[in-house]
């Protein structure tokens, strides 16, 4: 039954680790997508992150027989997995969840990114934010927005935009930074997880397995003593039965 339990344990694990990895995708997509100022790196190991999660446990059972060549059990491998797991989600975490709080500085990390797209005539990078917003420029709809004709507002009289896009961009910084911090807290969960399953290995596993073997062990020893015994009291009580048979028989003879 523990097995069971545990099995099943590991197969909601793997699951959890499927869903944060899809999650983390489309996230990561829609930074790349939008032009959102967040790391690729940051993206890039987000994704990562639920897969070695998920994986933890054959991962480990991999490095310590085919690159350390050595013997279970794989204790110290998933705990320095687990480990890593944790302090790189906590990071991750972290980063993000100062990305989501509305600020000065977050408005010139905006603008910046916006600056760096305009001056390199990042048309296709511009042009995909003003449609997803239906908007135009970032403070106004005559600042720095497409079509780079040199007339400012352009924009706004070919769609007939009337707003700018900086409020909503930054919207979409906020959520899709959130969106990748309930991805790291989740890979920090399971960090936990697999440290919690470390532990109970190393510090609960033991002793349970000996008691358990020792149970084994007694088990056959106690009923095989018990038939014995059994054997031996009923032996005297039949010589006794049949003695008072043989008596009766001859008195009845007699």
């Amino acid at each position: 039954m523990a097995w069971t339990s545990r099995n099943t344990q590991f197969s909601l694990v793997v699951i959890l680790s499927i869903a944060l990895a899809i999650i983390a995708i489309v996230a990561a997509t829609k930074v790349h997508y939008l032009s959102l100022p967040v790391s690729p790196a940051r993206s890039v190991i987000t994704v990562l992150l639920p897969l070695l999660s998920g994986s933890n446990s054959q991962l480990s059972n991999f490095i310590h027989t085919r690159v350390l060549r050595s013997k279970p059990p794989y204790i110290s491998t998933q705990s320095v997995l687990s480990l890593f797991l944790l302090l790189t989600a906590t990071v991750l975490s972290t980063l993000n969840l100062s990305s989501l709080i509305p600020s000065e500085a977050q408005h010139c990390t905006l603008s910046s990114a916006w600056q760096s797209l305009f001056s390199q005539h990042a048309a296709p990078s511009i042009r995909r934010i003003q449609d997803a917003h239906d908007c135009c420029g970032f403070n106004s709809p005559a600042h720095e927005s497409w079509p780079f004709n040199g007339v400012a507002g352009r924009c706004a009289e070919m769609f007939g935009r009337t707003r700018s896009c900086a409020a909503s961009w930054r919207a979409d910084l906020i959520t899709w930074n959130g969106v990748m911090l309930v991805v790291n807290l989740g890979v920090a969960v399971e960090a936990i997880f697999w440290l919690w399953i470390v532990w109970t290995r190393t510090v609960q596993g033991p002793g349970v397995r000996a008691g358990q073997s020792a149970e084994r062990r007694t088990a056959p020893a106690i009923t095989e003593y018990s038939d014995e015994e059994q054997q031996e009291e009923s032996t005297p009580r039949d010589e006794e039965e049949g003695e008072a048979t043989r008596l009766l028989t001859g008195g009845l003879r007699i």
